[in-house]
């Protein structure tokens, strides 16, 4: 399958369905078939900030986000793909509370 940046409203269905991992720091790792290429995929998402070198007297904000931009990430290989790029090229919108 060639690499083609694209999203078709069932993919976000179809990654709901990922298996969600959670580590020790927060970070939710998702695991499971691309919804376009088919090739298993893993993608991160990551609750916590690297703070600067300077102290806050304040937390920062927290901004609710009601879903996850993801993209295919996986390793194989992909026709057309730039360098440096993983994937098949699709991406969609996931739910976070799907």
């Amino acid at each position: 399958m060639r690499y083609l940046e694209a999203s078709e409203d069932d993919f976000g269905q179809a990654a709901a369905a990922f298996l969600r991992e959670t580590t020790a720091d927060g970070t939710v790792v998702l695991s499971g078939p691309c919804p376009r290429c088919g090739h298993a995929m893993e993608y991160l998402i990551t609750t916590s900030v690297v703070k600067g070198w300077r102290a806050r007297r304040a937390p920062a904000p927290t901004v609710a986000r009601p879903v996850e931009e993801m993209c295919c990430t996986c390793e194989q290989d992909h026709p057309g793909r730039p360098v440096d790029y993983l994937g098949c090229g699709a991406f969609w919108d996931l739910p976070l509370d799907s």
